[in-house]
């Protein structure tokens, strides 16, 4: 009579596995009995049990049918869902991941969000995932839209501990039209156009005003340091003044100076 039941467990010292039968009991299946191939956690097979006096019930001429962790993750795959697996090491490419003993991968790429990064201590640990691709048994995860949740977070908690008269030396993120982006950590302050040029920007031509970003772009290079103040808070976002007379900032105003704006 043959039974259905999962690899639980493996003893590799002891060289058998534990297979937690369907009918609620556990039997154990030798490696030898494998003429050399192997199993994992989670595999489903189907088997033959013998009974052994020194080991208890034992798995005979075992057929794999598939496996009931590779199974769920397909789930998870259809329906987006969240799974936990464990970091337990990295290679060149990514980092290596077990869901129930299952082996995942997670590419480098998919293991950052903008600014977030993995952190030193992230191997060893239970971390969340989503799955985005399988292709036979393979299995590849992604952390990105967990990430840009996180981000979020951070960011309003960051710009919440923040006050009026603060000041910070930050990175130039971005150059709109209306204004430039400073970085502060996580989040980013406005400097506001009016804060940087003397002149009157309402009733400029389209192309006028294209011109004047390509100007701020070309001084406001992303990543140059700007000292700002807060100005400004409200839930969301904030906004930045700077003093126009200290470094910084002051080499910034004679670079736009000498590029025809008035600072």
């Amino acid at each position: 009579m043959t039974q259905k039941g999962y690899i639980s467990k493996v003893i590799a010292y002891k060289r058998y596995y534990i297979v937690s039968s369907l009918v609620g009991d556990n039997v154990i299946l030798f490696f030898e009995e494998l003429s050399g191939s192997k199993f994992i956690n989670g595999d489903l097979i189907e088997f033959e049990v013998a009974e052994s006096k020194e080991f208890g019930k034992c798995a005979l001429n075992p057929q794999k049918l598939g496996n009931i962790y590779l199974d769920e993750l397909k789930i998870s795959l259809d329906k987006d869902s969240t799974i936990v697996g464990y970091v337990y090491g990295k290679n060149e490419g990514g980092y290596l991941v077990s869901y129930n003993g299952y082996k995942c991968f997670l590419p480098n790429i998919e293991s950052t969000y903008k600014d977030l990064q993995p952190t030193e201590d992230f191997i060893n640990t239970y971390q969340m995932f989503n799955v985005i691709s399988i292709e036979d048994e393979s299995v590849i995860l992604t952390r990105k839209s967990l990430l840009k949740e996180d981000l979020k977070k951070i960011k309003l908690n960051e710009i919440a501990s923040l006050e009026p008269g603060f000041t910070y030396t930050g990175k130039v993120k971005s150059v709109k039209g209306f204004g430039v982006f400073v970085n502060y950590k996580y989040s980013e302050g406005l400097l506001h156009i009016s804060n940087i040029l003397n002149a009157q920007l309402d009733g400029l031509t389209k192309k006028e005003k294209n011109s004047i970003q390509m100007i701020l772009s070309k001084v406001f290079v992303k990543g140059r340091e700007v000292l700002v103040k807060v100005d400004r808070i409200n839930n969301t976002q904030f906004s930045v003044t700077w003093d126009k007379n200290i470094e910084p900032n002051k080499e910034i105003c004679i670079e736009l100076n000498r590029h025809g704006l008035s600072t």
